[in-house]
């Protein structure tokens, strides 16, 4: 490869690395070209990204990026996982990946929460942990749900006491009734 060629592969993973929130590291060793085919499908459906990176060349790239921290993670044949958004449905399908192809290993991932601050150096297990997240839409559902529990149960609260007030004030009129009847 040319010093020109490198550079530009350098800047290409420097941009991506930048805009990424999460980036994962892994091991493709003995997987053959079609099922790192059917992984790089399956990662760009849920909205991620893969490339296999030259280790020095991608060291370079990850200086000055919120991943710069996973520079001493890059060993070996690394492939390197990226996502721009919620990282999850990603970490999902590596998760799945991990688990039916025992050549597919991940190694480590980073997320970064903040852009310009450094990413947070994550585990296997964090990464699995975050995988078994429900999507993005149930989380934001169950946090309505609980933000609306008060709300409901002031609803019925305040609806019971209006019944029993509403029943108070019928006996009243039927007692103001018995009363005024003539003959009682």
């Amino acid at each position: 490869m040319k010093r020109e060629e490198k550079e530009k592969n350098i800047e290409s993973m420097r941009e991506i690395t930048q805009k990424a929130n999460l980036l994962v590291l892994a091991d493709y060793r003995g997987m053959n070209v079609g099922e790192i085919v059917n992984l790089r499908r399956e990662v760009r459906k849920a909205g991620g990204g893969m490339k296999v990176v030259k280790n020095t060349l991608f060291q370079r790239a990850l200086k000055g990026t919120g991943f710069e921290n996973l520079n001493s993670q890059v060993d070996g044949p690394v492939a390197a996982l990226f996502h721009l958004g919620d990282p999850t449905p990603v970490l999902r399908v590596l998760n799945s990946w991990a688990k039916t192809q025992p050549k597919f290993k991940i190694k480590v991932g980073g997320l970064v929460e903040h852009p310009g601050q450094p990413g947070r150096v994550l585990t296997l297990q964090e990464l699995q942990t975050l995988a078994n997240l429900p999507p993005r839409q149930v989380l934001l559902a169950q946090l309505v749900g609980i933000l609306g529990m008060p709300l409901a149960k002031f609803g019925l609260v305040l609806k019971a006491r209006i019944a029993k007030l509403t029943e108070a004030l019928e006996s009243g009129k039927d007692e103001k009734e018995k009363d005024s009847t003539p003959g009682a």
